[in-house]
């Protein structure tokens, strides 16, 4: 009996651990510095929050605008920042 529950317990491990999800979704991107500017001008908003990839390769930042409520976060490098995603209704969690 404990035999069957431990395979089915590491199966369902397994089951867990090799599912994927895809998303598929449009990506604006371009100069770094143009699109960080251009959406601080346009949009009104400022950083909130960064971090840094566990590569070292890339920094995500939220920007958010705190009278609109408007929000965009940005992917970028010294290069390239691209827009993932962005709205409004953004609401502050925690300060």
């Amino acid at each position: 009996m404990q035999k069957s529950v431990m395979a089915f317990l590491l199966y369902s491990c397994s089951v867990v651990v090799d599912a994927q999800v895809r998303i598929t979704m449009p990506v604006f991107c371009g100069d770094t510095e143009t699109w960080i500017n251009n959406i601080q001008k346009e949009y009104r908003e400022q950083p909130a929050w960064t971090a840094v990839s566990d590569d070292r390769s890339s920094v995500y930042m939220l920007l958010i605008n705190e009278k609109t409520h408007s929000w965009t976060f940005i992917k970028f490098n010294e290069q390239i920042a691209c827009v993932l995603s962005a709205g409004d209704n953004s609401k502050l969690i925690k300060e």
